[in-house]
């Protein structure tokens, strides 16, 4: 606003005019007649009347007794317990404990669930859950992981790929290990990024249900 009343004061052209009286103008009364002080009533008297006596039931009585003020109310948790299959994935023998495990076996079975009933509202046809199972790999996995279109599938194969579905088995396999990629993306952003490779590979799953994969 100054830099707007700054530019409009350095307008070209603005300047200021003299008040003088104009010829011949009847301008009336220069002031108004003041009134003979015989005429004016007297003012009222401002004396201070003093104290002024109170009721002495209105008294002062002392400070008011107030309601204790109320406990804070206590806030709900918002923490959902995990439900999940205990047998939702193949951990297989010897596996090393991960902090997100439970959340990926909520994972596994919340997907399953979900797609039991949006399958047959969407396609029209009964949802068939995976034949296979979602199998965990790891570099000390003493047992064998199904091949797909091979006899097994190996740690290093696994590796390659992260995660993948085999429609030929139909199952599901994701690298569990500590040098892993997703171990790495757990680490630095949350179970929920694995989470979100197993929804992925539901994906080809469900593909592979409604032929989708016949058509490459």
């Amino acid at each position: 606003m100054a830099l707007v009343a700054a530019s409009c004061a350095a307008t070209s052209g603005v300047r200021t005019e003299s008040a003088d009286q104009i010829p011949g103008a009847d301008l009336g009364a220069p002031f108004e007649p003041v009134p003979d002080p015989d005429d004016l009533e007297p003012a009222p008297s401002t004396t201070d009347p003093g104290p002024v006596a109170t009721d002495p039931d209105t008294t002062d009585p002392g400070p008011v007794a107030t309601d204790p003020e109320p406990p804070d109310p206590t806030v709900p948790s918002t923490t959902v317990p995990l439900q999940f299959e205990a047998d939702a994935i193949d951990f297989g023998p010897e596996k090393p404990g991960r902090d997100y495990d439970e959340f990926l076996l909520a994972t596994a079975t919340d997907l399953d669930n979900w797609w039991a009933t949006e399958f047959p509202a969407v396609y029209g046809e009964e949802y068939v859950s995976l034949r296979g199972a979602i199998y965990a790999a790891y570099p000390q996995r003493p047992d064998d992981i199904p091949g797909c279109g091979t006899p097994r599938t190996s740690y290093d194969d696994v590796q390659d790929f992260v995660a993948f579905y085999c429609g030929l088995g139909d199952f599901m396999v994701y690298d569990d290990g500590s040098n892993g990629l997703l171990f790495e993306l757990a680490e630095s952003f949350g179970p929920a990024t694995i989470g979100i490779v197993l929804a992925h590979e539901y994906g080809h799953a469900i593909q592979q249900r409604i032929g989708a994969l016949d058509d490459n």
